[in-house]
């Protein structure tokens, strides 16, 4: 009597979550708390994610297998974890893992492996011993480069087997996130909560945005092509994450989402794009211009990696409560949208303040409005224009780079819609 009861139980489950869009599919939590989902294709396709514990495999229903486990201690003093996954774009036999181990000094790796045999070998790179930030990005056009942060960022023209360094400043080895953009022009990468992009013709590097409230510890995620920026800020305190748009390369910005970004992903350029925040997913078809409610019954858990299975129209979930199947559009009405709508003209803040060189000024505008934001030393003197021009209703940022500019205080004025607001900032070599 006990199992009809649980059967009919899990039956009842399993029907509401298909009615909502949705089908839970573990792993177990032996298996540790998930942080990164991929979709492994060739031979042995399959859904692999990177755990507290190691690198998982789905292989059906609830059920996971571990491809590689961490080796916490080894003796006498050997260490081994994996800490991310990416496949080769252009060889899809290829799978790139960022490992660390030694001999108590975890010293980072990158390992190249086949899709056949992931192991923990063989290593092409080993680098200085902490901290372990791994990042990758493919090239779209013919060149096929491969970029990747090894304690710096780095290219390789021969699929992964040797790297030459660019030259760009050495803080980059913290570099979690990147990217390259449809032309193979601009290199685009997140250091810890700032955008940066990196002219891989004039070999400059610009600063682009700034997270109004920075948390080095959080994971940050964009998306970008062509002009286009999608910037999606983790929950750091309350209110303080959301999603960030710009339409020209990183000059201005506003925000379109309220609510926290956990992760973002584009399976192919010019494909959807899905944000994901807590139990909502959001997903917009025309670059990130605009956006809707994709699916918003999920648990209410932060979403903090997302994949599309194969082929298909299903993605792959990860929330630390498990990973979940989404394979259609669900949404219930809600009391309000997390697509803000400011009900006042008002220049917000200046984030970080002091700063050095860059900061980002956050305002909002209530309706659509040709706007006047500039910056003004101690004299009164305009020393800057930031924006003259229309924007639409909403929130909004501009970077301002004061690399130019002597050091000490100065203030940022905005004129909008009668409105005229005054801030100072302080800038600090």
């Amino acid at each position: 009597m006990k199992n009809l009861v649980f059967i009919f139980a899990f039956f009842l489950s399993f029907t509401s979550a298909s009615a909502q869009g949705w089908q839970w599919i573990g792993p177990d939590t032996t298996m540790g708390q998930i942080q990164k989902l991929e979709w492994i294709r060739g031979n042995k396709d399959g859904l692999v994610a990177i755990t507290s514990e190691g690198l998982i495999k789905h292989v059906s229903s609830a059920r996971w297998t571990f491809l590689l486990r961490n080796k916490p201690w080894i003796p006498p003093n050997q260490f081994d974890y994996v800490h991310w996954i990416r496949q080769g774009q252009f060889d899809s036999r290829k799978v790139f893992l960022g490992t660390s181990g030694g001999d108590f000094d975890f010293e980072p790796r990158l390992v190249v492996c086949s899709t056949d045999s992931i192991d923990w070998g063989p290593v092409f790179w080993r680098g200085i011993p902490w901290p372990n930030y791994y990042a990758m990005a493919f090239e779209n056009a013919p060149g096929r480069n491969i970029y990747a942060n090894l304690h710096g960022i780095c290219r390789s023209v021969d699929s992964g087997i040797t790297w030459t360094r660019l030259a760009v400043p050495v803080r980059t080895y913290q570099v979690d996130e990147m990217s390259v953009d449809s032309q193979s022009r601009f290199l685009y990468y997140v250091y810890p909560s700032q955008l940066y992009s990196y002219d891989l013709q004039k070999h400059n590097e610009q600063f682009l945005f700034m997270s109004p409230i920075a948390g080095p510890i959080n994971k940050y995620s964009f998306v970008c092509e062509d002009e286009i920026l999608v910037f999606g800020v983790p929950p750091i305190f309350v209110n303080g994450g959301g999603l960030f748009l710009s339409k020209d390369r990183g000059t201005s910005w506003e925000r379109v989402i309220e609510s926290s970004i956990g992760a973002l992903y584009r399976s192919q350029w010019h494909g959807p794009i899905f944000a994901g925040s807590f139990g909502v997913i959001y997903m917009s078809t025309d670059r990130g211009l605009t956006w809707r409610v994709f699916n918003n019954t999920l648990p209410s858990s932060l979403i903090i990696s997302m994949v599309q299975i194969g082929d298909s129209d299903t993605l792959a979930v990860a929330t630390r409560s498990g990973v979940y199947k989404v394979y259609r559009s669900v949404v219930t009405p809600v009391e309000h949208s997390n697509l803000i709508l400011p009900r006042s003209t008002s220049l917000v803040g200046i984030f970080p303040n002091p700063f050095n060189p860059g900061t980002t000024i956050v305002f909002n505008l209530s309706r659509r409005s040709h706007i006047s934001l500039n910056v003004i030393d101690l004299l009164g003197r305009e020393v800057a224009v930031l924006y003259d021009g229309v924007k639409e209703m909403g929130g909004h940022t501009i970077t301002f780079d004061a690399s130019r500019f002597a050091t000490g205080i100065y203030f940022c004025r905005l004129s909008a819609d009668g409105v005229v607001q005054t801030r100072k900032m302080i800038f600090q070599k």
